[in-house]
Order: C-alpha cells, then sequence, then structure tokens
C-alpha cells in the first residue's frame, strides 16, 4: 500500500492505455472473433472461454487488480471528501461490497472453501482503510510536511510509511453455495442484523509504520480527520518517536448516548470494541505452543507441491 502514491501512475496508466489503444487499432478484431468461434478446434476455445469467465474472479493477478483497485481508487482517481462535520460519526461505519463464489472458490461440498474468505478480506479491508483514512495516508507520505512523526532531534522522520496487516481471524456461521452473491461489511456494522443472514464474521489487526517507528493509531485517525477536540488532546508522536498516551479517561456506563459524536462517545465505542479485540491480541502468545524439535510429531508429509 504504501507505494501506490510514490509512482506516476496516472502517467503509467495514461501510457498504457495509450499503447494499449494504439495496438487495438492495428487488430482485426472481427477476423480473430470469426476464427475464434469457427476455426478448427472451436469446441476447445469456447469451452476454455466459457470457464475463464465464469472463474474471472480468480484467474491470475485478479486478486491483484481487486485489492490495487480499492487502494488506488480512494488514494489516487477518486480521493474521497468526507466534509469535517460528518468525519467523525463515519469513523465506526461500515462500507458494503458485493462479490460471489465462483467455482474456482468452491470446495468439494461445492461451499465457498474457508481458505477464501481471506482474500476477499484483503478487498474489503482496503476499500475501508483507503476510504476513511486518506487523509492520514496522504499526510503520513508527507511527513517531512506535516510533522507527525519527529525523531530525538526534533525534526520529521524521514522513512518508508507502511500500513501493515498484524493478524486476522475469522469464524465461520453459515454455507455461502456456489454463485451465490453475498455483501462483505467491513467496520463496526451489522449489530442489529438477523444472526441468520451472517455467512461470517472476521476481526483483523492493522500496524502503522514510519520506518522502524510504530504509529500510534490516535495520531494516524487524527490525521485523517476522524477525531473529535478532546480536552488535553490525543495522543502523539512525541520527539523520542514513541507515543504519548492520551491526558484524560472515560468510563463507557458514564455516556449518555447522542447524535452528536464527541470524544466521550468516540472513547466509550472504543473501549467497548477493544473488549473483543483484546481476544485476538491474546492470540499473540499462541506460537509459545510450538515445540518444535523438543516432542515427537505424529508424522511428516509431502503435500501436493512441496520444496
Amino acid at each position: 500500500m504504501a507505494s501506490a502514491t510514490r509512482l506516476p501512475l496516472k502517467s503509467i496508466l495514461f501510457t498504457g492505455t495509450l499503447v494499449l489503444g494504439i495496438g487495438a487499432s492495428r487488430v482485426n478484431l472481427r477476423s480473430h472473433a470469426l476464427s475464434f468461434f469457427t476455426g478448427s478446434g472451436r469446441n476447445s476455445r469456447i469451452l476454455a472461454a466459457v470457464i475463464l469467465l465464469a472463474n474471472l474472479k480468480n484467474v491470475p493477478f485478479a486478486w491483484h487488480y481487486r485489492v490495487w483497485g480499492a487502494i488506488l481508487r480512494h488514494c489516487l482517481f477518486s480521493k474521497p471528501r468526507m466534509p469535517p462535520a460528518l468525519a467523525t460519526s463515519s469513523l465506526f461505519l461500515p462500507v458494503i461490497s458485493s462479490s460471489y463464489s465462483p467455482l474456482s472458490e468452491c470446495d468439494y461440498n461445492l461451499h465457498k472453501s474457508n481458505s477464501t474468505y481471506f482474500s476477499d478480506l484483503d478487498v474489503s479491508r482496503s476499500h475501508l482503510v483507503c476510504a476513511l483514512l486518506q487523509p492520514g495516508i496522504e499526510r503520513l507520505q508527507h511527513n517531512v510536511r506535516e510533522k507527525l512523526v519527529l525523531d530525538k532531534e526534533g525534526q520529521p522522520v524521514r522513512a518508508r510509511w507502511l500500513i501493515m496487516l498484524g493478524g486476522v481471524m475469522c469464524s465461520f456461521k453459515r454455507e455461502i453455495g456456489i454463485y451465490e452473491g453475498y455483501k462483505k461489511v467491513d467496520g463496526e456494522g451489522g449489530k442489529d442484523v438477523d444472526e441468520k443472514a451472517i455467512f461470517a464474521s472476521a476481526i483483523s489487526k492493522y500496524v502503522i509504520k514510519l520506518g522502524r517507528l510504530t504509529v500510534h493509531p490516535e495520531v494516524f485517525l487524527q490525521a485523517s480527520d476522524m477525531l473529535p477536540p478532546k480536552p488535553g488532546g490525543w495522543s502523539s508522536m512525541s520527539n523520542s518517536g514513541e507515543s504519548t498516551p492520551e491526558t484524560l479517561e472515560v468510563e463507557t456506563t458514564e455516556v449518555e448516548v447522542t447524535d452528536e459524536w464527541d470524544w466521550r462517545r468516540v472513547e466509550a465505542e472504543n473501549k467497548r470494541g477493544l473488549a473483543i479485540a483484546e481476544h485476538l491480541g491474546a492470540l499473540d502468545t499462541l506460537h509459545h505452543e510450538f515445540t518444535g524439535s523438543q516432542a515427537p510429531a505424529v508424522g511428516r508429509y509431502r503435500d501436493f507441491i512441496s520444496m
């Protein structure tokens, strides 16, 4: 995600489109189409084309197209212009995208394979992060100008920024049938949705880096204009590159629910979500259960393709 805004992508895409357009103008598409559908071996070609189109979602590089399409849409071609008055109230809202389960994603029961949920999550998470946090991404990219993160001398850190996936957990509720359509709701949506309409639920952990420094989430959210004013301010990155904690605390039971998203309501909603996120964080110690060569194993087996 970090390199998306570093390259002259508009120029590259314009040049590529121009080259493809010139190349296509020199090709006799009508004769090629007639040869494809009427020439020798047409049945095999038509069958291959049908299979390809029926599984277009999983052809080579389709995942890259879907993920980069989401990133470039929000960070380059159609940057979100969220009014400041609505930004804070949008912090915990979901983004919705739709997809379907082709044959190439199904297991032997003709249901969507569990492993394919994660590739769909890659796409929907890209929409969520970039749609909400594009201003922060742009400011972090120009940290020298914005001075979000400072070094020990008080100078803005000059380093490459990254938004990295630190972990993901998915809980499966119902099967998705072959070519069945579904919607992906990323964020904190679905609180009042009938559980029978939910196929799976997932939680992900992101880490924002500037070089070797970890950027505090509140710093990034504030840079994205997603946090309301707070007495004493939110967390910030000190000259040492470490984060300084917020100065005020709030009890979730004391917050009155109103239409206004002030700092107390944001804190309360954040703490409510952290109660669930802590369980994902507990899995960070799971690797300590690995015994390596210190204990026997049931067996060692080779996969179909292995080194």
